[in-house]
């Protein structure tokens, strides 16, 4: 009950607010991973990671990808809550999707040509 609730306020808010909710959503998970990424950073330094400074950059990397991943599943999804009611934005969500995966078919016909 206090779930559907939560939904009818989350409708009643202006555009602006939902916006800001979602872009807060965002930088609150960058933040994090941000701070995930500086404690690691501080916890492993010394000479060895001086040494091997190209691959601890990497992992840095990689680390703060996926915290940031993770973290922004929930703004993300509370975008698409947002969303649901929204016809047009799905049908190019869809269109787009279906572009991306016409690619392989792409990928997979120049691969069997240059083959040949």
């Amino acid at each position: 009950m206090q779930i559907t609730s939560l939904f009818h306020r989350m409708k009643a808010l202006p555009a602006m607010a939902k916006a800001g909710l979602v872009v807060g959503g965002y930088g609150a998970a960058m933040l994090l991973a941000f701070g995930v990424v500086a404690i690691y950073i501080i916890q492993t330094s010394g000479p060895i990671r001086d040494a091997s400074s190209g691959m601890y950059a990497f992992g840095d990397a990689l680390l703060f990808v996926a915290v940031f991943g993770v973290a922004s599943t929930i703004p993300t999804g509370l975008a698409l809550v947002f969303l649901r009611q929204r016809r047009k934005f799905w049908i190019v969500l869809c269109v787009v999707a279906l572009v991306v995966a016409s690619t392989s078919l792409a990928a997979v016909a120049i691969t069997v040509w240059d083959s040949q």
